[in-house]
Order: C-alpha cells, then structure tokens, then sequence
C-alpha cells in the first residue's frame, strides 16, 4: 500500500494501479497540501509506504520518523521512463516496509530505517 505524494508524476501513479499496486494519490485526497510531518503522520497512521520525489523525506526518513517506509524517486519521471520505474517499485515493493528505498534509473537501493 503506498501513499504518493502530489510532486510524484501521474502517470507513474496509473501505471502502478494498472500493475495491481494499491496507491492512493495525495492530490485525490483532503491531505492535499499538507505540511511533510504531516504527511508522515498520515503514511504511519494508515500503514501506507510513501513514494515520493521529495529528498526532505529521505532526512525524515533517516531520522526514523515515519515508520512504514519510503520510496524516493531520485530521477525525473519521464515518458520513457514511467512503466520501467512502476515495475521496479512493484517488484521491490515488499521489500520497502520500514526501508528507504532511493529509486535510481534501472535500480533502486534499500537503507533500513
């Protein structure tokens, strides 16, 4: 389960719906515009990893604030590129609870929280 941030690209958002990942999209949601901590508050209360295009949450992350995870996207989502990044992050997806997972181009590295 994740919870995209409203800087994550929406077709990178579809395409892991159309790949049966459960997302919930921030910008369909009242948490639009929320301040980080609160988003975090929000990821650890309704068990959601957040993905994200936002390097403050990997500081957060590293301080062990948010408990469920984070996926930082580090690269620009581009239309070449979005369909490669949805499978990479669903396939590593399990892996990610309680993890910084930093999204490269081709791979993803993984830092316990």
């Amino acid at each position: 389960m994740i919870l995209a941030d409203e800087n994550v690209h929406y077709s990178l958002i579809r395409e892991l719906k159309r790949l049966d990942v459960d997302v919930l999209p921030v910008v369909d949601t009242d948490f639009r515009g929320v301040a980080d901590e609160e988003l975090v508050e929000i990821a650890n209360r309704t068990g959601r990893i957040l993905l994200t295009r936002d390097s403050d949450f990997v500081r957060i992350a590293l301080k062990r604030k948010i408990r469920t995870g984070v996926i930082y996207i580090a690269i620009p989502v581009t239309k070449e590129n979005y369909r490669r990044l949805a499978r990479l992050i669903r396939n590593n997806l399990r892996r990610c609870r309680r993890k910084l997972m930093i999204v490269y181009e081709g791979y993803a590295e993984l830092i316990s929280i």
